[in-house]
């Protein structure tokens, strides 16, 4: 295996669940996890996902409540950041008036004593007042210091506030559009059952789908927005990004199984005595939801966390409750199979995703199956059987003149760990 494994406590609960409670979603994800170690974030998408573009990308009414909340809870953090530096200054004032109050008892100390005659007690009551006064300036420049910062942090909360308020009435538009795209979509099909004019339909359809586009492209913007506002934020108010960008691999693409698992990469970089290996750490792991933003209002915070940790010990098998898996035999302990089987659904699901990659690029090429057939010099189904990675149609030569139809080249790479050549 190319990679190193690391599992949560979380992870490694919710695994040993479903190998008790669902056998095949914990098959499943044991060979899409073998499949990620063996090759990591290349393996892309259906199978590979980030994390942050996805939520973007998602149905625009739930991702825009997922963005509002998440506002809603960075508008909270900053007025607590705001009330804490008050009281902060307010009891820097405190101590400044009251060293005020010192430096005038001891000023009335000193003249009462040179009064009397005692020069001795006079002098040091003035060297006392000196010590104070010299505090009181150093309190002083502390003060003008949490003044400003105060002053900083008001002005991101009303910042915060004003981009609450206007996503709260964008996202009131959004929805109304996507409503009406909705509603569009539901004559057209109502339409479609009648004898109605061809060019209604297809006009209806336009329009239906026009508004749903619009509603999401303006979606994905307040997301962004979003998104970018709480990066900003998050340093001023004392909490950083995330320590490592968070992926999923999602596999009800590939299997028919709404199957997610959090994780991210770390390594490679090393401590100057060579490279580090890389290593996968699985954070969070979820079967088949109906609502996956209620899902992820609780797994992200809890795998920027745990991330955040991680960043912090640096490099190392990792806490207590965490898993540190050096042997590929671990797997043994919550995937419902053989070794071999493991392996051999690894192989189907890589193959699997990588059709699925090469029907992406034919329809970014503009391609249907039966145009790219017929440059290929073979039946349509034969396409196909390539794009679903069906056994005997994965064979290098059909990948080759799949590739060169659509207008590519197939490389053929041996990998020595410290030489790559280029075979073909």
């Amino acid at each position: 295996m190319t990679y190193r494994l690391v599992m949560t406590k979380e992870a490694r609960t919710r695994l040993d669940g479903l190998r008790r409670a669902d056998p095949p979603a914990a098959r499943r994800v044991g060979e899409a996890v073998t499949a990620l170690l063996d090759q990591g974030l290349c393996l892309g998408l259906p199978l590979v996902v980030p994390v942050g573009p996805a939520l973007r990308a998602g149905e625009p009414r739930e991702a825009l409540d997922y963005w509002y909340q998440r506002q809603l809870t960075l508008l909270l953090r900053v007025r607590q950041a705001v009330v804490d530096v008050t009281i902060s200054r307010k009891k820097l004032d405190r101590q400044i008036s009251e060293l005020g109050r010192q430096a005038r008892r001891l000023a009335e100390l000193g003249a009462q004593s040179a009064e009397a005659g005692r020069k001795d007690l006079a002098q040091e009551a003035d060297d006392r007042r000196s010590a104070v006064k010299q505090q009181q300036v150093l309190l002083g420049a502390s003060c003008a210091d949490v003044r400003r910062r105060e002053a900083a942090l008001a002005g991101i909360s009303r910042r915060v506030q004003d981009q609450v308020d206007a996503f709260r009435s964008r996202r009131a538009g959004v929805e109304a559009v996507q409503r009406a795209g909705h509603a569009q979509q539901d004559a057209h099909d109502a339409i479609t059952a009648t004898d109605a004019a061809a060019g209604e339909r297809e006009a209806l359809r336009a329009d239906a789908d026009g508004a749903v586009a619009a509603a999401r492209a303006e979606a994905g913007e307040l997301a962004a927005g979003a998104e970018r506002l709480e990066h900003e934020v998050s340093g001023p108010v004392g909490v950083g990004p995330p320590a490592a960008e968070l992926y999923e691999l999602r596999l009800a693409a590939l299997t028919g199984r709404d199957l997610r698992v959090l994780f991210a990469v770390e390594g490679g970089a090393g401590d100057g005595s060579g490279p580090r290996p890389q290593a996968v750490v699985l954070l969070a792991v979820a079967a088949d939801r109906t609502q996956w933003w209620e899902w992820y209002e609780q797994a992200l915070p809890l795998a920027r966390e745990r991330l955040a940790d991680r960043e912090r010990r640096g490099p190392g098998p990792g806490a207590e409750d965490e898993v540190f898996c050096a042997d590929p035999a671990f797997l043994r302990g919550w995937y419902p199979g053989e070794d071999e089987e493991r392996r051999g659904g690894a192989a189907v699901l890589v193959a699997r995703n990588r059709g699925q990659r090469l029907a992406a690029v034919r329809r970014r090429r503009g391609l249907t199956q039966g145009q790219l057939a017929r440059r290929m010099g073979v039946p349509a189904t034969r396409v196909a059987e390539i794009e679903r990675a069906e056994p005997g149609a994965v064979e290098v030569r059909a990948l080759a003149a799949y590739v060169e139809a659509v207008g590519g080249r197939l490389e053929i790479v041996a990998d020595f760990d410290t030489e790559r050549l280029v075979l073909g």
